[in-house]
């Protein structure tokens, strides 16, 4: 649990027991003032910086503004005005309600209006030396994907906040009591108190902050020097669901500086011509939609529900979904390289199980090995190639090897004919023939007599790389760094990643989306989980699914109220709960 700061937490109590008015207090950081005096303010702060501009090393830079003229909508235009200001703002709005547009609109201006400095750490491995102070930053590559296309000409700063911080993988060797070692791995920042960001560092924009972590967050504000003079914009949607790993920053920021949250309410004509959008703001009315007009639904190539044909057991459910997904990557319809399967639990009817059949298919299709892992209690099936996930990052396995320190059950041989459910239709008599390789690695390991060790290693090591993850060369040798993992506790700790839980898919998008849902799933289902998973989908959805649950998903809410108002005000009710620290 996070530790508590008192006057933070006893100052949000007091607003959230207040009737909110204009003249309401609620902002910690930021005296409320009217607009007129915040732009009188900051205008000010622009004619002081320039004064100093001769007196200090940072050159100070006015940034061509964005081009393109847009007409915004009030709500739009109040939170431009309001982030041009210098106040910590927060944009709420759900999909097709213009956030993007708002920020664009937001940074345009700041650049046309404000004097920025420039970026002067040269040390930064991502940041551009020379460019303006400002950071957009998001907690996934596909969210950063997208503030990039937006806005194109602040791309090199654009950048997720793991980056920021510079967060890379450390390697280091662990050596046991008899002298061993074994190369492991662990995440770490590089920036910190002892290695701050660029203090010329003026705007932070966390996009989609709904899935951004406080734990995370205050890794953030610790590097930052002086986090006064620091301006923070957040966006994101409160209809989506909570985050699994605890709380996150956008509701409780809404909550701080009420008097300078915006919501976005009018769902733009085009963004409506999407049936995806169309069908998410359906979720959000919590009318459910029955299967009679699932026809009706139904867009070629955007969008289709399919209902079973009855109700059937989670078992039955689990091997149609398997024959289904079978059948469409052979008519190339599914790709398990690019599209996203979500459901909305692990065990049961859920990714689990699915991930299996969905990698065995693939496997078999491509020819590969499979191995079959033994760690500690567990049996796990696996193949180079596959696509997993490991410390939420989504990687591949390059390569598995018999481990010589590991002197546990014999494993099955790796075979072309072992399934994801240990099954092996391989004569016995030429498995038989496959054991020599595991038994030179059984000699091997005698010289490893520990029984404590013996327990934590498991019957294979797995070489997996990183996608998307910098810092995997290593820069004496140029030879791509491959993390080991060889104890149980590793392994178990790696899952496959076909099919992934709605959580964790927040913050994600994929051209192509299913989404599977059936009954024993009722008590994960809400509306917030429902509409989470379809605004994961950009151009083409497919939801498979009973129609009871479908509506019954819909009529349940998490986050309790219709207005901005209640859903604040249901994180006020957080507060009391649980031990905060905000900014």
């Amino acid at each position: 649990m996070l530790k508590l700061n008192i006057n933070t937490l006893n100052k949000l109590k007091q607003i959230a027991q207040s009737k909110p008015t204009e003249q309401t207090q609620v902002k910690i950081n930021i005296p409320v003032t009217s607009l007129k005096e915040r732009l009188q303010l900051a205008r000010q702060k622009v004619a002081v910086q320039e004064q100093e501009k001769e007196s200090v090393s940072t050159e100070i830079i006015r940034t061509q503004p964005i081009k393109g003229h847009i007409e915004h909508n009030k709500e739009q235009q109040d939170f431009i005005n309001m982030a041009v200001s210098g106040a910590d703002c927060v944009l709420i709005g759900a999909a097709g309600t213009g956030k993007t547009t708002s920020l664009k609109g937001a940074v345009n201006s700041i650049l046309n209006n404000r004097a920025i400095p420039m970026l002067t750490d040269h040390k930064h491995r991502y940041l551009t030396l020379g460019s303006p102070g400002i950071v957009l930053c998001s907690y996934t590559r596909r969210s950063v994907a997208n503030i990039k296309k937006a806005i194109p000409e602040l791309a090199h700063n654009c950048i997720t906040i793991h980056k920021l911080l510079q967060f890379e993988p450390m390697f280091y060797e662990i050596t046991d009591a008899e002298g061993n070692t074994r190369q492991t791995m662990r995440f770490v920042p590089g920036r910190d108190k002892l290695n701050p960001l660029d203090s010329a560092i003026k705007i932070i924009v966390i996009d989609e902050s709904g899935t951004v972590p406080l734990e995370l967050y205050e890794l953030l504000i610790a590097a930052l020097p002086d986090t006064s003079q620091v301006q923070f914009i957040y966006l994101g949607d409160l209809e989506q669901n909570p985050p699994v790993f605890g709380a996150a920053v956008l509701g409780f920021k809404g909550l701080e500086h009420r008097d300078t949250t915006i919501q976005l309410t009018q769902v733009y004509r085009q963004a409506l011509e999407s049936p995806i959008i169309r069908l998410a703001h359906r979720i959000l009315s919590g009318q459910g939609i029955p299967e009679k007009e699932y026809p009706d639904w139904k867009t070629p190539g955007q969008l289709e529900i399919r209902a079973w044909k009855k109700k059937i057991s989670a078992t039955e459910a689990m091997l149609t979904m398997s024959y289904f997904f079978s059948k469409a990557f052979e008519n190339r319809l599914y790709d398990p390289e690019k599209d996203c399967i979500l459901m909305t639990q692990n065990v049961n009817f859920g990714t689990n199980e699915l991930n299996k059949h969905v990698a065995n298919m693939y496997a078999r299709a491509q020819g590969r090995e499979t191995y079959e892992i033994i760690s500690g209690f567990l049996k796990h099936y696996f193949s180079p190639g596959d696509t997993v996930m490991y410390e939420k990052e989504d990687a591949e396995i390059v390569r598995i090897e018999p481990n010589p320190k590991y002197q546990g059950k014999t494993p099955q041989p790796h075979s072309k004919s072992l399934d994801y459910f240990g099954h092996n239709s391989t004569p016995a008599e030429i498995q038989h023939l496959d054991l020599e390789e595991h038994f030179d690695a059984m000699m091997e390991s005698a010289v490893y007599d520990d029984i404590e060790d013996r327990k934590e290693v498991a019957s294979h090591k797995i070489f997996v790389r990183f996608k998307n993850v910098e810092g995997q060369i290593d820069q004496e040798t140029g030879e791509e760094k491959l993390i080991m993992l060889d104890t149980a506790a590793e392994i178990n700790n790696l899952a496959l990643g076909y099919a992934m839980t709605v959580h964790k898919a927040q913050g994600s998008e994929w051209r192509k989306v299913f989404i599977v849902i059936h009954h024993s799933n009722a008590a994960m289902l809400s509306r917030e989980i429902l509409y989470t998973a379809v605004t994961r989908a950009r151009e083409d959805l497919t939801i498979l699914c009973e129609s009871e649950s479908l509506i019954r998903g819909v009529e349940i809410q998490k986050i309790k109220g219709n207005t901005l108002e209640d859903k604040l005000n249901h994180f006020a009710r957080k507060l009391s709960e649980k031990s905060i620290l905000l900014k």
